[in-house]
């Protein structure tokens, strides 16, 4: 009997371990360095990963600025014998400038890829106007924190397209038969470690091949010469014919001393022409942290030779010997702060 009972207990305790799922994506939260001043502006990044074996939306705070925050942090001590108090977590309502309107984005997150996006603790300029700065660093004593990101957009209309929601037990309703991501009420990022000091911290930047010392591209930003950075971009990324693409360059999108944040760009774009797409981008300057969007022009139409085409059509049944179009064209067309 005895050795009946210990034959059922395993057989049970891999049962249930079998019906454990891991989470369909992982919220990683970290940071260039582990030590700020209080008054500093600090960077966090959050990455989300695909754990799963397909491909499905999530939703990201974008441009959100009412309701309820999607990502929020807590803050906690830890003392001797690993105890954890906690210290302060964030108000999840939203307290921002509503002028203007604000959404949450979708982006599709591909099996074992991660999209990355930037939480900002102390940049009171962008406070009220752009949500990755919608963060402040809590009044602690100086010392060691260790801290986490909630995720939470159950309350968001698009939430039931991306999740499948998880029961305490972590099962779901469906069986696991659903292509959405499965995840519970809220989800956890990691802990970081956090320092948080009262004395002046001292960071440089270490030169790379594709930002020395003398970068002009970060000059620029940091001089806030919008016109130079717009110019040094357009360099590098428009082009109007097949071997215009041959002479682009990806400098501008390596990691720069003066560059925060690069968005990677929409998912999808119209297959017509002429047709758009875009980066948003976050720049360090001497005033701050400055938020710009940039627009492409993919493609093009030409008027006076489509005109043509169409004439030769009505006369003679024929096309033009020319060209009334070209998909090989990419031009800057919009560069502005938002």
């Amino acid at each position: 009997m005895k050795y009946f009972s210990i034959f059922f207990l395993t057989l049970l305790s891999i049962s249930t371990l079998a019906d454990l799922r891991p989470y369909d994506f992982d919220i990683l939260i970290s940071s260039d360095r582990n030590r700020y001043n209080r008054n500093e502006v600090i960077q966090l990044n959050i990455t989300f990963t695909s754990m799963a074996r397909h491909t499905n939306g999530i939703l990201l705070p974008g441009t959100k600025n009412k309701g309820k925050r999607l990502l929020y942090l807590a803050y906690y001590s830890v003392d001797g014998n690993d105890f954890y108090t906690n210290m302060h977590t964030e108000n999840r309502v939203i307290t921002m400038d509503t002028s203007n309107f604000g959404q949450v984005h979708w982006k599709n997150l591909y099996a074992g890829k991660s999209v990355t996006i930037p939480i900002f603790l102390n940049d009171t300029i962008n406070y009220r106007t752009n949500n990755a700065a919608h963060h402040k660093l809590p009044n602690l004593p100086a010392g060691k924190y260790q801290v986490f990101a909630w995720y939470a957009p159950w309350e968001e209309p698009m939430a039931e397209q991306a999740f499948a929601k998880l029961n305490p037990f972590g099962r779901p309703n469906d069986d696991f038969t659903s292509k959405r991501f499965y995840m519970q009420e809220n989800q956890q990022s990691n802990y970081f470690l956090l320092t948080i000091s009262d004395d002046l911290v001292k960071h440089e930047w270490s030169p790379t091949r594709d930002c020395p010392l003398n970068c002009h591209f970060c000059e620029a930003i940091e001089k806030s010469d919008w016109n130079s950075v717009e110019r040094l971009i357009s360099k590098q990324t428009d082009y109007n014919n097949k071997l215009g693409m041959n002479f682009t360059d990806t400098n501008w999108l390596q990691p720069h001393r003066n560059i925060a944040w690069m968005y990677e760009g929409p998912d999808a774009i119209l297959a017509s022409l002429p047709t758009y797409t875009y980066r948003s981008m976050i720049f360090k300057t001497q005033a701050g942290y400055i938020y710009y969007d940039a627009t492409w022009q993919l493609g093009i139409i030409y008027p006076g030779r489509s005109r043509i085409q169409q004439m030769f059509r009505c006369v003679i049944s024929l096309n033009a010997p020319i060209r009334s179009s070209e998909v090989d064209y990419r031009e800057l067309v919009k560069f502005a702060p938002y």
